[in-house]
């Protein structure tokens, strides 16, 4: 008689036991998904930052702005070119 007692009670604890433990990782499922959620749209908007600023860098760095800031700055274009036709040394020689 006791023997069946005690077999019905180890079995209600394991079932118990294992219930806390499904609950318990549960819990940590589902809190792991709301941190992936959170971290997925952090990512999202760092690549959206990231487009934006490399298309700001792609403008400023042109050389249509670029000449546009030396006009300002008071630089101009040099129309004066000029070559030179012969060949001098680069040394003397001894």
């Amino acid at each position: 008689m006791k023997k069946p007692f005690l077999i019905i009670l180890i079995l209600f604890v394991i079932t118990i036991g294992l219930a806390i433990v499904r609950t318990f990782i549960s819990n940590n499922i589902v809190t792991s998904g709301i941190v992936l959620s959170s971290i997925e749209s952090k990512t999202q908007e760092l690549e959206t930052q990231n487009a934006i600023l490399s298309e700001k860098l792609y403008k400023l760095t042109s050389l249509s702005e670029i000449a546009k800031k030396a006009e300002k700055l008071g630089f101009f274009e040099n129309r004066n070119n000029f070559a030179i036709f012969s060949q001098r040394p680069v040394a003397l020689k001894q």
